[in-house]
């Protein structure tokens, strides 16, 4: 396992995943500060709460890009920059439970969610050029996130 840095939560591994359980907020970060452009992959099983999020161009706990699941069927890409936006959300049917396999791509300022394989939200924003890549989640839950991986563009 690729050491984290983390930031809130209680992180744990258990058998092949890494469980993050919090009340807040909680952060995972890890790779080269300075990544640019990437595709980052990972899966994760939500089990509680509705807060579930890989994250990228990550620049510790107050900036970064994150994408996945933000609310009852719901999915997002927020960006933090001293404080937390929704630049888009869409409906999405998901269930607790279930392993959802996510690929994040940022290509310059091109933002890219894709669950299971269907693109589910594009969006552009160029704040944020290069940072690390994690996990997160930014309210009340649990979750179980495995097989992080990153290919720079």
């Amino acid at each position: 396992i690729t050491p984290f840095s983390h930031n809130h939560g209680a992180w744990d591994i258990v058998g092949e995943y890494m469980e993050c359980m919090t009340v807040d907020h909680a952060e995972a970060m890890t790779g080269n500060y300075f990544t640019k452009d990437l595709i980052l992959k990972g899966s994760l099983i939500q089990e509680t709460g509705y807060s579930h999020l890989l994250g990228a161009r990550i620049q510790g706990a107050m900036r970064g890009y994150y994408g996945g699941f933000t609310g009852e069927n719901e999915v997002s890409i927020l960006m933090n920059h001293y404080g937390m936006k929704k630049l888009v959300t869409v409906e999405y049917p998901w269930v607790f439970g279930k392993e959802y396999f996510f690929e994040f791509s940022l290509d310059r300022d091109q933002l890219q969610l894709s669950i299971n394989g269907e693109n589910v939200i594009t969006v552009q924003d160029s704040t944020l050029k290069y940072g690390m890549v994690g996990y997160a989640k930014y309210a009340l839950g649990r979750t179980k996130f495995n097989d992080l991986s990153v290919k720079e563009l």
